[in-house]
């Protein structure tokens, strides 16, 4: 990746049980995940989980940190995911900050595909960025080979400076899928159209030659607009990601770019539900439970949502474990007991602000 004490129980209960080995090989080959008539993925979310896990084998907390949203924020079960097993763009609509790191991980579990990741030019100026960098810092510096696999970018806010990144994408992209929230901008309420699409990135779709899969992504904000936009779902309600199916290059290009960019902004909104009404399943354990959090660290809602995350994960890894004695204890782990101390050190300060850190 690129960038820029007490357990509580667990709101989802997984289960299934993890794919045995050969089949687990299989959906890593991608000769075993989708359907052949539909190409709907048919993996159970044990299955994303394990593969998602063996992808980011030794890297402990940073699995864990990959995994546990996915526990609490992916509503698998009325989720439609048809990735590609070859580079192809992705074209969703945008509801919460969040969604991006969450498309990107259960795409790079189930294909293995790196990905780029076109997303608003805000990401990186609040705790996501520095989320984001964290990551990309460990797979970095133990030279991971999942360490190029999902790079997360910003569009420029300037015009000129936006249409030269868009049309210099096919740059970046050799062997790479591409996910674009074409909208730009996140949305405020449930259902809303994206109704924009920006033409160099119609004219860099054709460039590309590859399919399009439209996505909309639902059930993350609330019926009516609040004024405000969402970085974490509404009252934490898992997200559905419903994708189309493929549009095949060729039928693409047999229609003019306007007409192109209706039908790819027709097909997300076609899956989007009625405007007004709430398509979200709220968690309101999770939120008290993050709302205390908050009222006695101080921490963001992003910090808050990672560390419940992390405790109530059925599976976690050692250095979660320890990091969790951290903030209990204030006592960082020795150089042996982690595979990178000088990372989890700063991994451990910043999700926890400092809090478990005693000063003698």
């Amino acid at each position: 990746m690129r960038a820029t004490g007490k357990c509580f129980r667990m709101d989802l209960e997984l289960d299934h049980a993890p794919l045995a080995s050969t089949d687990a090989q299989a959906a890593r080959d991608g000769s075993h995940a989708a359907s052949a008539q539909s190409g709907v993925e048919t993996l159970s979310l044990w299955d994303i989980r394990a593969l998602l896990r063996d992808r980011l084998d030794g890297l402990g907390l940073v699995a864990d940190l990959a995994l546990a949203p996915i526990d609490h924020l992916f509503d698998h079960e009325r989720s439609t995911l048809r990735f590609s097993r070859v580079p192809t763009c992705y074209y969703a609509n945008h509801q919460t900050s969040y969604e991006s790191f969450l498309i990107s991980f259960i795409h790079f579990a189930i294909t293995g595909l790196p990905l780029l990741v076109v997303t608003h030019p805000g990401l990186f100026d609040n705790d996501f960025g520095e989320h984001c960098v964290l990551l990309a810092e460990r797979l970095r510096r133990c030279d991971h080979p999942a360490a190029d696999a999902i790079q997360v970018v910003a569009v420029p806010h300037e015009l000129k400076p936006a249409r030269d990144f868009l049309l210099g994408l096919p740059d970046r992209l050799e062997g790479r899928s591409l996910l674009v929230h074409v909208g730009s901008w996140r949305e405020y309420y449930e259902g809303q159209p994206v109704n924009t699409m920006s033409k160099d990135l119609m004219g860099v779709t054709s460039r590309l030659g590859r399919s399009v899969v439209p996505i909309r992504i639902s059930g993350g904000l609330p019926p009516r607009s609040l004024g405000y936009k969402f970085h974490l779902p509404y009252r934490m309600s898992r997200l559905t990601i419903t994708m189309a199916q493929p549009m095949e290059p060729d039928a693409l290009d047999r229609i003019d770019p306007s007409e192109r960019r209706r039908r790819i902004l027709d097909a997300i909104n076609a899956m989007a539900p009625p405007a007004g009404a709430y398509a979200g399943s709220p968690n309101q354990s999770l939120v008290r439970r993050c709302l205390r959090r908050h009222v006695e660290s101080g921490s963001s809602s992003l910090k808050c949502f990672l560390m419940e995350a992390l405790e109530t994960m059925p599976d976690p890894s050692r250095e979660t474990v320890l990091l969790k004695d951290f903030i209990r204890t204030g006592v960082l782990p020795t150089d042996d007991e982690v595979a990178d101390a000088a990372w989890f050190a700063r991994q451990a300060m910043w999700v926890s602000d400092g809090r478990g850190l005693k000063t003698v």
